[in-house]
């Protein structure tokens, strides 16, 4: 799939497959819309073909949301790979293979949540940021910038 058109199509033919209970939500409107249905969901999607740091992976698991999607980049690097199941774009297949998976699975909202909120913290992510900088100015960055964290 290259598109959420595309993946549309497919679902609709697919429908036996999948419980009645799922939901397509192409848009909201406020961040606290988005984190209801981020709650409410048993599993985040994603279908994009290129994503960078991607916020869609790191809400859907604070808010204890596991989630499946396409190898794009970004989601694959920073996601807690025991709750999110990354594989090559367009396999239809392990799509399906991988959201069965994980909706078989019995998940405990508040431990993924509890691990996300962990590991993407102010000062962790700012820690994470600082040896980035530090391995690409040969720790030149901290020397430079005595910033506490």
């Amino acid at each position: 799939f290259y598109s959420i058109d595309d993946f549309i199509k497919w679902f609709d033919y697919q429908k036996a497959i999948f419980d009645e209970n799922v939901s397509i939500v192409e848009s909201v409107k406020s961040i606290n819309e988005l984190a209801k249905f981020y709650f409410a969901s048993d599993l985040t999607l994603l279908t994009g073909t290129k994503e960078t740091f991607s916020m869609p992976v790191i809400e859907s698991l604070l808010c204890g949301t596991p989630v499946v999607g396409y190898l794009c980049g970004g989601p694959e690097t920073i996601a807690i790979n025991e709750y999110s199941h990354f594989f090559e774009n367009g396999n239809v297949v392990l799509l399906s293979q991988n959201m069965k998976k994980m909706l078989d699975e019995k998940i405990d909202k508040e431990r993924i949540s509890s691990i996300a909120k962990k590991r993407y913290s102010e000062k962790v992510m700012a820690s994470e940021y600082r040896k980035i900088y530090d391995k690409i100015t040969n720790g030149n960055f901290s020397k430079l910038h005595e910033i506490e964290i």
